[in-house]
């Protein structure tokens, strides 16, 4: 099953339209914040002068991570969300879920395949991002973050996109069509971050991932352990929630 949905990921471009998305924009954020975004603001104020753009822009290496992790977020979601939203939903939609079933294959394998394969390629496809962000970054500006820092702020924001897959599955076996399953997504990822920080209870989400990542600073895993577990434990419960949902789903056919 695991090779089955790799093959389905590469037949159908999910897998290059994600790596090229987090690669190809881990490159061009230090050259926007470096080059493109100055020349617009120079172009609509002409007599912009070089301290007041940095009131403006943080062109620096920090600056340019930070604005390449809230980009990834802000836009990512989206992209991802609609790249992968009929993983789930698609195949119960089109009844292509009878194959395996009838070849022996049980709801768990076939859940935990999706996640396995679609969690591993934006964990690793987010890391590598922000690693390449950072040394091209590094080029262009100077190397003024530790390895050690941006590493695991690179192991945060691909802990999040895991999670992610999760809801996208188990979202996908409510709906049960892929543009709702990714509209309802998108809701959802964005209400946990925008809701974490409203009532200061960002700790307690998963989102408290994302936030610890782009703040750049020293990371203590006393601040961010809560964060981890939960978004663990969601993981685990949003799989074993699309498990039981499919379980039904199958009840309710017979019935």
């Amino acid at each position: 099953l695991i090779k089955k949905e790799w093959l389905y990921s590469v037949r159908n471009y999910k897998l290059l339209i994600l790596l090229l998305f987090f690669v190809l924009y881990a490159m061009l954020t230090p050259v926007m914040v470096n080059y493109i975004l100055p020349m617009v603001l120079r172009g609509q104020f002409p007599g912009l002068s070089d301290e007041d753009l940095l009131v403006f822009i943080d062109m620096t290496q920090s600056g340019s991570i930070r604005s390449y992790i809230g980009d990834i977020f802000e836009l990512g979601i989206i992209i991802i969300t609609f790249t992968i939203c009929g993983i789930m939903s698609q195949d119960i939609n089109e009844n292509t879920l009878v194959l395996p079933i009838c070849s022996g294959k049980s709801y768990k394998n076939i859940i935990l395949s999706k996640f396995v394969v679609f969690g591993s390629i934006l964990f690793f496809a987010s890391v590598i991002g922000t690693l390449i962000t950072y040394l091209y970054s590094g080029i262009i500006f100077e190397y003024a973050v530790s390895f050690a820092l941006i590493f695991t702020t690179a192991l945060l924001l691909g802990l999040f996109m895991i999670f992610s897959v999760s809801l996208i599955i188990f979202v996908g076996t409510i709906t049960k069509k892929a543009i709702p399953t990714g509209l309802v997504s998108i809701v959802l990822l964005y209400g946990l971050v925008y809701l974490g920080s409203l009532l200061n209870i960002t700790k307690y989400l998963p989102s408290g991932l994302i936030t610890e990542a782009s703040a750049l600073e020293t990371i203590y895993f006393s601040n961010i352990w809560l964060s981890i577990l939960v978004t663990i434990l969601s993981t685990t419960l949003l799989l074993f929630g699309s498990y039981l949902l499919l379980l039904k789903n199958e009840w309710n056919t017979r019935s």
